[in-house]
């Protein structure tokens, strides 16, 4: 995922009990097409996430950021509704 600065959070998709897990793989700088790794996790913390769908249109999701020394540092959840983004008008 893109953050601004050109920094990118580096993580691994899976499937585990009904959910996609998005698991802290690291930090790197996103240079032209070329991502650098940053051994920034220390420092940042990491972040890790889970999404699970409930609905065709609703999903619900968490996210935490954990700092090694500091604890949580940012967390949020909640369930989110898709809208229909495409016009059936000809």
């Amino acid at each position: 995922e893109f953050l601004p600065f050109r920094l990118c959070w580096v993580m691994h998709y899976s499937w585990q009990a009904g959910q996609v897990q998005l698991a802290h793989k690291g930090y790197a700088l996103r240079i032209r097409c070329t991502l650098i790794p940053l051994p920034a996790t220390w420092l940042l913390g990491r972040i890790d996430a889970s999404e699970s769908a409930v609905s065709d249109t609703r999903f619900k999701m968490q996210v935490t950021v954990r700092h090694w020394l500091l604890g949580d540092l940012y967390a949020y959840s909640g369930s989110f509704e898709m809208e229909d983004t495409h016009s059936d008008t000809h």
